[in-house]
Order: structure tokens, then sequence, then C-alpha cells
């Protein structure tokens, strides 16, 4: 009679695998050269197992080597977790930025970037050309700003508080919170004072614009600084063109914006916690019917409406007032709530 043993050694069953392959996720391919290695250390010890001098075989313990098959995977998998992460955040380096939201393809190193992704220094982040509003991608900085780029757009991240646009456009709120950062490019450097503003660089790099929604910018080109405030917009030709108007909050050329925009997420909020969020996110101003209506209505609870807003734009939550007993209009960047 054999002897049972004492500790021994646990199966993985098919859930459990199926679990553990699904809880690791889509990863990028190996490097060809780690692949190649792989291959190699494989077919050594395959011919270890079945093979002698001379090209005998020798019989397989079949019920012993598919456990080692699957634990040789198993490995494989963790192996490549492994590189993925540092891909991610390579040693020494600690994240900087992470992935809040993102829409289409958006890669940086050659990995797609997913929701939780981290960046760490030195990242550049390319966002596919198509639809702005079904491309792009919002990142949190640690200083806490919100940093969302355009389709067809190249951003590398330079350290916390300094950012090089290559290409395309990209979008920062910064609320007044974490480091000043600076926006390089190649027709000039953009310094933001507690804003919200975005920087642009034509297709062929014939024009750098820098609108400005809220606060205030500072822009350095040539030995020369200029500054913008709310409401403005200024445009630098690499021919040394300038030009200063004034622009909207609220226009549609803000769209892309609010499609990047992070969800609203306050544990039970109040409507005047919801309209804080959307009056910066849309440029809208808000307003009341009467002061009467204003005080009773801010503090009023949004419940479960407040916590179904997740995944759409500002201006699309908007209906989250006709959902507590009230009504709206907007007309010219204006809010209006009524009574229903």
């Amino acid at each position: 009679m054999n002897e049972e043993k004492k500790n021994p050694t646990p199966e993985l069953g098919d859930d459990q695998l199926r679990r553990l392959l699904e809880a690791a996720g889509p990863r990028p391919a190996v490097p060809p050269e780690e692949l190649a290695a792989i291959k190699a250390v494989a077919r050594e010890e395959w011919r270890r197992s079945i093979g002698g001098p001379g090209g005998g075989y020798r019989r397989v313990a079949w019920r012993k080597a598919v456990p080692l098959a699957l634990a040789a995977m198993l490995v494989v998998a963790l192996s490549i977790g492994l590189w993925w992460r540092t891909l991610r955040s390579p040693a020494g380096s600690a994240a900087i930025a992470a992935v809040d939201r993102v829409q289409g393809m958006v890669h940086a190193e050659g990995v797609v970037l997913e929701t939780g992704a981290e960046l760490a220094i030195g990242a550049e982040i390319t966002t596919a050309a198509g639809d702005p509003e079904r491309v792009w991608v919002a990142l949190r900085l640690a200083g806490t700003q919100s940093v969302r780029l355009h389709a067809g757009s190249r951003l590398r991240l330079v350290d916390g508080s300094v950012l090089d646009l290559l290409e395309g456009a990209v979008y920062v709120d910064s609320a007044l919170k974490g480091q000043a950062l600076q926006i390089r490019t190649p027709l000039g450097n953009v310094r933001e004072i507690g804003t919200q503003f975005e920087v642009r660089l034509d297709d062929d790099l014939a024009a750098l614009r820098v609108r400005v929604r809220e606060g205030q910018v500072e822009l350095s080109r040539g030995g020369e600084l200029h500054s913008a405030v709310a409401g403005e917009e200024l445009t630098f030709g690499a021919d040394g063109a300038f030009d200063r108007r004034a622009i909207a909050r609220w226009h549609d050329d803000w769209d892309w914006v609010l499609a990047a925009a992070p969800s609203f997420e306050v544990e039970d909020p109040s409507l005047g916690d919801y309209l804080a969020w959307l009056a910066r996110e849309t440029g809208w101003r808000i307003r009341f019917e009467d002061d009467g209506l204003a005080a009773s209505a801010v503090e009023r609870k949004l419940g479960l409406v407040g916590s179904s807003l997740g995944g759409l734009s500002p201006a699309d939550t908007v209906v989250v007032v006709q959902a507590i007993g009230l009504d709206y209009r907007i007309d010219q960047g204006v809010l209006l709530i009524e009574r229903r």
C-alpha cells in the first residue's frame, strides 16, 4: 500500500487557471529577443524529455508532463505581466501620471493604453487621428491636474511640471492644484497660472494657438512674453505673425474637451455640487429663476440620480435637473434653472 503524502501539491483546476488568466488581462507581445530565448529553452527541454542519444525515444510520463507544461505556461504569463509593469513604470522612475479615461486607439511606447495605466517620466503618448469625440485620452497627473489629449496628438511627459506637445492639441485643467505646468512646443512655451486652457499646433507646425477658458497663461517665444486671460485666444505663426481675439468659453470648439472630461464623482452630491462641476467643464454660467429658488435648490440631494452620470459628457448630464423636479433652458452659454 502506498503511503499517503502528507503535503500533496495543490493542482490548478480549469476554473482557477481561467481566473488567473483573466486577472492577467490582455498583454502586449513579448519582445522578439525574449520570445526567441523562451523558444530555445523550450526546444532543449523537449529534446531532453523525449529523445536520447542517437534519436531514441523514452516513454513520457504524461500525467506528470501536463501539469509541468501548465506550470511553465503560468510562469511565462507571469513573466509577461512583470515585463508589462516594468514597461509602464521603469525601474527607478516613479509614476507621474495615470490614465483617467481613454477612447479610441491611444498608446505609449508601443503599448495600447487602458484606464488605470500608469506612466513614468519620459513616456510619450500618441493618439490616433480620427473623430475628436471618439479618440482622446484624459490623464491625471500626480499633482491632480487633468490633462486631455486630442485626436492626432503626441505628448511627452518630461517631468511632473513640464510637458512637450509635439503634435496636435492638449487641454489642461489645473484648478489651482499641484505644480504650475509648462507646455513646451516647437513654436513657443506656455506656462499656466491656475487655469483651464488649450494649446494646439497646426498639422504642419505653421502656427501655435493658445485658448484660455479660465485664469491666465503666459507664452514665451523668441525672447518675447505674451499673456492671455479667460476668454482670449493667441495665435502665433511660424513666420512671426501674431493675433489676439476674444473667444467664448462654451463654444462648440470645446466639445472634444467635454467628451474627455472626468466623470462626476461626489459622494451623496447636492445640486450645488453638480452645477459647480457642470459649469467648470462646460464653461456655462449658471443662473436661477430667482434668489428664493437658488437658496432652496442648491442643497437638494441628487440621490441615485447622481450615481448614474458616469461616462456621460457633461453637457449630456443636464437632464439631472429635470429628474429632481426642476426645469432648465440653455441660451448663449447660460444655463437657467426654473421651477417646473
